[in-house]
């Protein structure tokens, strides 16, 4: 920092503006869960985690490692001020635009907010639904939350950008000034954002099938587990969690190698069962709930793929290895 203040206070202008860089935990593309009163969540997790959330099983920062994150951002916007008030001491005419300020402002700002028709300039403070820095959802009939930030969590928006640049324009702000400084006008700028002024449909639907496909396993096979985990001990457990991929990859060989009509039905029971739980899953609302969420958390984006292809997968194995009844153990014709 020292060193690039130095080489900055060669180049030759008028004033020169520094950004501060903002707090990790003020973007939703972490999603606090269980408040703390200390200003921190306990968990920060996907901001399509739900209320099922799971900290042995879904990926997240505890509140700890938040503010760790966050107090070394601090630590470098700390030497961003001291710079800066370095070189107004020797004459140079810095300035600070705090751009870490507007996130954590954003971040808070909700639709009873006091203060907000004047932190945000009327043509935002007007629009429905509230405008705020949450996660970006929208469907078929518009935006329904968010705004500064655009769908993947981190950047802003095109209207966004515009208040940051009005930090910048207020750090460049003088009123002894001749020419004012010109302000950012929004009442333009909101139309030619294009997230805004048309956001696409399937956002909410998106959230929403990531919300539910966290994981893979079906909540009984989970409870079955921690049974025999606490009775026979985590090895137990580890073997019983890779049981049935072996049975299936097993199954597929046999049924490439050859089968008989007691290997059919017994790949065909296991198929079954599997098939069976599976559309049980789907069919009833929170169990599908609590393995779609546990699904999204060990496959991330290819969930939907890598469900959708096992499902079939058993779906063949079951339509294929029922039990033929005949002499031959060739693959029926």
């Amino acid at each position: 920092m020292a060193e690039l203040a130095v080489q900055l206070g060669t180049v030759r202008t008028q004033r020169l503006v520094w950004g501060t860089i903002p707090p990790p935990s003020a973007l939703p593309l972490v999603r606090g869960i269980d408040w703390v009163s200390d200003g921190y969540y306990r968990f920060y997790a996907r901001p399509w985690s739900r209320a099922r959330f799971n900290p042995r099983h879904s990926p997240h920062l505890t509140g700890g490692e938040m503010r760790a994150v966050d107090g070394a951002v601090e630590v470098y916007n700390a030497a961003v001020v001291a710079a800066v008030e370095r070189a107004r001491a020797n004459g140079h005419d810095w300035r600070v635009a705090d751009v870490a300020g507007l996130y954590r402002r954003v971040a808070v700002l909700t639709g009873d907010d006091p203060d907000r028709k004047a932190f945000l300039p009327p043509a935002l403070a007007r629009l429905k639904p509230e405008y705020s820095g949450r996660f970006f959802v929208s469907d078929d009939l518009g935006r329904l939350e968010g705004g500064f930030f655009s769908l993947d969590g981190v950047s802003p928006t095109g209207v966004g950008q515009g208040l940051i640049a009005r930090e910048y324009l207020r750090a460049l702000a003088d009123p002894a000034a001749a020419v004012p400084v010109p302000k950012v006008d929004f009442d333009a700028l909101l139309p030619r954002d294009d997230l805004m002024r048309n956001p696409p449909a399937l956002t909410r639907a998106t959230v929403s099938v990531l919300a539910m496909m966290r994981r893979t396993t079906e909540p009984w096979s989970l409870r079955v587990l921690a049974i025999i985990g606490r009775a026979g001990g985590r090895g137990l457990a580890f073997a019983a969690r890779f049981l049935l991929p072996a049975v299936l990859a097993a199954a597929v060989v046999l049924l490439v190698l050859g089968r008989d009509r007691v290997l059919d039905a017994g790949i065909a029971a296991v198929a079954g069962v599997a098939l069976g739980v599976r559309l049980l899953t789907i069919s009833v609302p929170a169990r599908r709930d609590r393995a779609f969420d546990r699904l999204a958390d060990r496959w991330g984006p290819a969930a939907p793929t890598a469900y959708a292809i096992s499902t079939l997968v058993i779906a063949v194995l079951f339509a294929t290895a029922r039990p033929t009844y005949s002499t031959s153990s060739a693959w029926p014709r």
